[in-house]
């Protein structure tokens, strides 16, 4: 329905995907944009995301907005639609840390160290996380930036925590041999 659409026409199979599996997962509170998941969702296939748990407010999963900013990395990653309380009592009982996102009484994310099991919760553009769910986190995070912005986009902020988390022993490993070197 775009005016200039991509040329491209498909037609495929809806996964029915029930499971969380893997030690890398992202939790997405009421995501409303479709740009913003459609981007969540090729990010987290660029940074080693093994499956995304959506609530049941998020944007629609097959919204064409959503499916157009993937460019095709729906079709490779494991997506699944449930209540994230439920989702987060599961993953406890696998010793998965639950990462949360805020701006009060939040650690900054050059402050996490090591993580090899975790789930990162991103929450609405608008109002972040709910509470709720921040209660059940097992930290939270925020991204150190200048004093001229209060907050990123959700897309951006989950991209740099997923890219952070995913490559953080490579990234120290760099540090370590430039102090060396200097």
């Amino acid at each position: 329905t775009t005016v200039n659409p991509q040329n491209i026409l498909g037609i495929c199979e809806i996964k029915d995907n029930k499971e969380i599996i893997g030690n890398k997962i992202l939790l997405l509170d009421n995501i409303n944009d479709p740009g913003n998941l459609g981007t969540l969702i090729r990010s987290s296939l660029g940074f080693e995301i093994d499956t995304i748990v959506m609530s049941h407010d998020c944007v629609d999963l097959y919204n064409e907005k959503v499916i157009r900013a993937t460019q095709g990395a729906i079709f490779k990653i494991n997506i699944v639609i449930e209540d994230l309380n439920e989702s987060i009592k599961f993953l406890k009982t696998r010793d998965v840390k639950i990462i949360g996102t805020a701006l009060d009484s939040a650690k900054y994310l050059q402050e996490i160290k090591g993580i090899n099991k975790y789930a990162i919760l991103l929450g609405n553009e608008a109002r972040g996380v709910k509470r709720e769910l921040l209660d059940q986190t097992d930290i939270n995070v925020k991204i150190e930036m200048n004093n001229q912005l209060e907050s990123l986009n959700v897309a951006v902020a989950g991209s740099i925590l997923m890219y952070y988390l995913n490559n953080f022993l490579y990234l120290h490993l760099l540090i370590l041999l430039l102090h060396l070197v200097i």
